[in-house]
């Protein structure tokens, strides 16, 4: 462990089992920023420079990196776009949008649909979602399917 750390117990609680609270790692901003230093250079790798200084947390290092260092050792994802690529990116959101709007289309024409069945149902005391297009229909309307005709109307 390096002199520039500081270690305190944690007494704020009294620990579990009579047994002292675990420490707390307080380290200077001077060796943060000669870890980082390390680091960057590539003396070190930061799980080394973690390893080498007995630094707990895995991402105790990473933050000292964000924190103090040229964050260019941070994984990063650079895209690098031709025009076209910025075009065809700009005509797909669009493409979303246009098919975000058909679908709430589509969802309120459904609604429609579904109100409408629930009134005709009512209204002519059918059950046309189990029913539709059944026999039960047919007869509603006038035709007798065993004589294959429209009883009591001429068509």
């Amino acid at each position: 462990m390096s002199s520039s750390s500081v270690l305190e117990r944690n007494t704020s609680s009294s620990g579990v089992g009579g047994r002292l609270p675990p420490l707390v790692h307080r380290y200077s901003t001077a060796f943060k920023l000669h870890v980082v230093s390390e680091i960057e250079s590539g003396r070190l790798s930061m799980e080394g420079a973690r390893r080498r200084y007995g630094i707990g947390g895995k991402t105790t290092v990473t933050k000292w990196l964000r924190r103090f260092g040229k964050n260019h050792l941070l994984p990063k994802v650079v895209r690098v776009e031709t025009p076209e690529e910025r075009d065809q990116v700009t005509t797909l959101k669009q493409r979303v949008r246009e098919l975000e709007s058909s679908l709430a289309d589509a969802h309120i024409k459904l609604m429609a649909y579904e109100s409408l069945v629930e009134v005709a149902e009512k209204e002519y005391k059918l059950d046309l979602k189990k029913n539709f297009g059944t026999e039960q229909l047919r007869r509603s309307q006038g035709f007798d399917p065993l004589a294959g005709n429209v009883s009591g109307k001429d068509h």
